[in-house]
């Protein structure tokens, strides 16, 4: 995996080439890309990367018919399971040509192209875990009619980093689906239009099916009378599409590029659209036979690429039973040229973002027509100069403008038409372009930007002296463009694309892709049997405040509930301190806070205490392999978050195990282990309180050493947050330990119940009621601190300075009295007196006895769990719901069914494949 960081800010043309036969320093060579290296852009199908929500990165396998995943922060990869008749026939068909997940990240779509026949097309369902996915649904696509664009309809609407400081939610871009889930368009490549769906309460995948040829409208349930398109004299094959859907508007957009191929002999069936390869001279047709009026049509010159694009629009129309589908052909564009490298459509919002959904009235009119967001057309075309130079790269942006005019036969009756305005084109003479992607940004005039890939031909480079050297050559960059007029936007610094010496103008990078919140590019190289996948960081804007930056797109992420992955992966580098993390995250603190007018819901902070457990935990890792001198910090810091969560899942779970009188008694054991895990963490930090007592008095003068009342374990008593959670955990505790000893004898698994819990908490080494007493003391005095000091203690999850003074109160209180812990039984345990403990045969090791990060129940071994890729920690609560009957949910089985998609820190469960037991 290779890491490269932002060149320089000027994207100014890429290195030239030295002359040839010369270089330009002693030891450097010259290396040039031929043409035959970009022209696997033009080739179809395209080798498929998607980057998913969840941070999942999906490959087609180069070879084989089949789709692996890996999860951005790991190593192990995983297969997805196969259609059963893709299983049972594995080599006739091809690897994916087409992938696609859903913006939520329920749902993953394929299509498998076949060596002869019949296509498979096939939806996947994911489950509880990120790396467990299941067939939905699948079906055959005819010869000829394979998946070409697939677009998802009805997602959740997007969020962005607003222009005043704080994210702002987009509008809707497409219609709106509330009669089905999932629900997609597809573009074939026979120039057809699907929408596949599944209808809400209602089994099994239905498709509504249309010509893009022919203009009408297709209802649901109803014979399509134009599933074969009539001959036309020649056939023409959908090789690109792209499908475009705008903000506040419920048409959708569809531009289609083609071939033409050669007509059948007059008098024979019509065969299903072949594929044809342009490059194939030995194409041999015989036009003898042909009549006069057709020869004309058979001319050489009037097969293969179009040099134009086709415009439709496509409605999808719901008449409170039915749906219908609506095409309509907009118009031709010319193209300058006839070799199309990709097509994609730009939605850009209204020119001012709407405002925070904490600012808008319940009462807020709907979006007038006017409100309608701007859409436009970008295709990137490739000159090979007829194969005699390397190729350059035309980029061409047309925009589609909606007009409302009167029904010429009902001028009461408005309709809209589509018109193509203000086309501009820019030649890029420096490299080819490999990849555009549209994103919004506030920053500028444009609201919308384009990140710009573009390769070099030609370049020197010096070859390494060890296979070590992780920088490589560089070959070209990512640029940052105006999608009004394609001009590099000054604005911005470009990021260097860097090849290994050995492979260098051979084996290009030529597909990409960007992460959920944009912050690295990923690339993926041609090669077919090993391909080199590759990550860097996109261009940064020259703004001199890339902290704020940062921290504005962690609370869009936060918001949108997405991973925070890309991101913590660029604050958690080498090059950033902890306390510029300790920066961002405060400024994320305050930006959520301001986002919601001051009133900051318990859950965000919830959720930055996660992140928090992400970023520290990742440094800590990193420290920790380089010997570090900060990892011990870092763990704690990460630890105490996650310590935080833990608390406020507890309470939760106690919650929602209360009766009017006392707790569900069904759930007893459970809470038992919860109890137990509340008193071994007091008894945790009580042993920090005592050790930090000294410092009570007076400030630390020795800078060498930490300062004991800023350790990160005594966060939990010097922010109201933790406070609070800690108070009504040990509330509970004692609420649930009294109520349990009141109950009168019963069976013997009740009384070895109530045994358990006495022992816990009557015999721990402190005073329960004593110490809830002196905590709630202190948390009166505690909120008189100022705010922004709880959001930077919460950010370095650790105390700050201005909390001193309340923190050598509170451990004054806690070392003056006599009856509050038990020393001597709070730093020795029974089991330290015993010599030869480990070789005891009743002896479990520290690793057995590991707990479940949701019920803190011990885990057992032999069993599947699965594991957070946040924080490590394991739980087999996601296990339970596949055995546990729907029909009923005792009150314990709903609070687990919470934690079912995430940790109790936030993070995403994994597949844990339990380890093998020894003999």
């Amino acid at each position: 995996m290779d890491y490269s960081t932002p060149g320089p800010s000027s994207p100014s043309k890429l290195p030239s080439s030295p002359s040839k036969g010369k270089t330009t320093e002693t030891g450097a060579k010259n290396w040039r890309a031929g043409w035959w290296d970009f022209y696997p852009l033009l080739e179809r199908p395209k080798r498929p990367l998607q980057w998913s929500q969840s941070s999942i990165i999906f490959t087609a396998h180069p070879t084989q018919p089949s789709i692996t995943g890996r999860h951005f922060s790991s190593s192990k990869q995983f297969v997805l399971p196969s259609p059963s008749a893709i299983a049972s026939n594995t080599s006739s068909y091809n690897p994916p040509s087409l992938i696609s997940v859903s913006p939520g990240d329920q749902y993953l779509l394929a299509y498998f192209p076949k060596n002869d026949g019949e296509g498979m097309a096939c939806i996947w369902k994911r489950g509880f875990e990120i790396d467990n996915w299941q067939v939905k649904e699948s079906w055959p696509l005819p010869k000829g009619g394979g998946i070409i664009a697939a677009s998802w309809i009805g997602a959740h609407r997007e969020w962005s980093t607003g222009c005043s400081g704080v994210p702002t939610r987009l509008p809707m871009r497409g219609p709106v689906m509330h009669i089905s889930d999932p629900t997609v368009l597809l573009v074939t490549e026979d120039n057809h239009v699907q929408v596949v769906y599944v209808r809400q309460y209602l089994p099994g995948l239905k498709t509504l099916k249309r010509s893009l040829l022919i203009s009408g409208i297709t209802k649901e349930a109803q014979p399509n009378p134009y599933d074969i398109v009539e001959q036309m004299g020649i056939t023409r094959q959908c090789t690109d599409a792209a499908i475009g859907l705008a903000y506040n508007e419920n048409t959708i957009l569809v531009a289609t590029h083609g071939r033409r191929l050669p007509p059948p002999p007059s008098g024979t069936p019509a065969p299903a659209v072949s594929t044809f390869n342009s490059m194939d001279l030995s194409v041999n047709v015989d036009i003898s036979g042909l009549p006069t009026h057709e020869k004309g049509v058979a001319e050489w010159e009037n097969w293969g690429e179009e040099r134009t694009l086709e415009l439709y629009e496509v409605q999808i129309r719901f008449d409170g039973a039915l749906l219908s589908l609506f095409v309509n052909h907009i118009s031709t564009l010319d193209s300058p040229s006839p070799c199309v490298a990709n097509l994609t459509f730009v939605s850009a919002p209204t020119a001012s973002p709407p405002q925070s959904e904490a600012s808008q009235t319940q009462t807020q009119p709907k979006p007038a027509a006017t409100d309608r967001g701007k859409v436009s057309l970008l295709a990137n075309f490739m000159d090979l100069h007829n194969y005699t130079k390397p190729p350059t790269s035309t980029l061409a942006v047309y925009q589609l403008v909606p007009v409302v005019k009167p029904f010429h036969s009902n001028p009461t009756t408005k309709i809209t038409i589509w018109t193509v305005q203000n086309p501009v084109t820019r030649i890029i003479n420096d490299g080819v372009v490999t990849f555009v992607e549209p994103f919004i940004d506030y920053s500028g005039v444009d609201t919308t930007l384009l990140y710009t890939c573009i390769l070099g031909t030609s370049g020197a480079f010096k070859e390494p002296k060890s296979s070590h050297n992780g920088k490589g050559t560089p070959i070209g960059t990512l640029r940052v463009l105006n999608s009004s007029n394609l001009s590099d936007n000054m604005s911005w610094q470009s990021a260097v694309i860097r090849s290994s010496s050995d492979v260098v103008g051979r084996d290009l990078p030529l597909f990409a892709v960007l992460s959920p919140n944009k912050k690295l590019f990923c690339t993926l190289s041609f090669s077919l049997w090993q391909p080199s996948m590759a990550i860097y960081t996109v261009p940064t804007l020259d703004d001199g405040d890339a902290h704020a930056r940062t921290a504005l797109e962690l609370a869009t992420a936060v918001l949108g509930r997405s991973s925070t992955l890309d991101i913590v992966h660029a604050i958690s580098m080498a090059s950033v301190s902890t306390s510029t993390v300790t920066d961002v995250l405060y400024r994320t603190l305050e930006i959520l806070d301001k986002y919601h007018q001051g009133e900051l819901p318990d859950r965000f902070i919830w959720d930055i205490l996660g992140v928090a457990v992400e970023v520290y935990r990742t440094k800590m890792n990193a420290s920790k392999a380089k010997k570090g001198p900060d990892a011990e910090n870092l763990e704690c810091r990460w630890q105490t978050a996650h310590d935080i969560c833990s608390i406020a899942a507890c309470n939760i779970a106690f919650d929602g195990c209360s009766e009017k009188i006392g707790y569900d008694l069904d759930a007893v054991w459970q809470l038992i282990g919860i109890c137990t895990w509340i008193v071994s963490f007091t008894e945790k930090l009580l042993k920090a309180c005592v050790l930090s007592g000294s410092a009570g008095t007076g400030q630390h003068s020795d800078t060498t050493d930490p300062d004991p009342l800023l350790h990160p374990t005594l966060l939990h008593l010097a922010h109201p947050y933790a406070l609070q959670n800690l108070l009504a955990a040990l509330n509970h505790v004692k609420t649930f330990r009294d109520y349990t000893g009141s109950l009168p004898a019963g069976s013997e698994n009740s009384q070895l119940a109530q045994r358990s819990l006495l022992d816990c908490v009557d015999f721990s080494c402190f005073n329960l009621a004593e110490l809830i007493s002196i905590l709630e003391r202190s948390y009166v005095s505690l909120k008189e601190t100022p705010t922004e000091d709880f959001r930077r203690s919460l950010a370095a999850c650790q105390p700050t300075n201005t909390t001193r003074s309340h923190l050598t109160e509170l451990l004054q209180n806690i070392s003056r009295s006599e009856t509050l812990i038990n020393k001597s039984a709070l730093f020795i345990k029974p089991s330290d007196l015993m010599d030869g403990l480990t070789q005891l045969p009743g002896h479990t090791s520290k690793k057995a006895d590991e707990k479940d990060v949701v019920s803190k129940a011990p885990i057992s071994m032999k069993g599947p769990t699965d594991l957070c890729i946040r924080c490590g920690g394991k739980t087999v609560t996601s296990q339970n719901a596949y055995t546990t009957s729907a029909n009923f949910l005792s009150k314990w089985r709903v609070f687990e069914t919470m934690w079912q998609l995430r940790c109790v820190c936030g993070g995403r469960w994994s597949l844990s494949v339990p380890p093998a037991v020894k003999h």
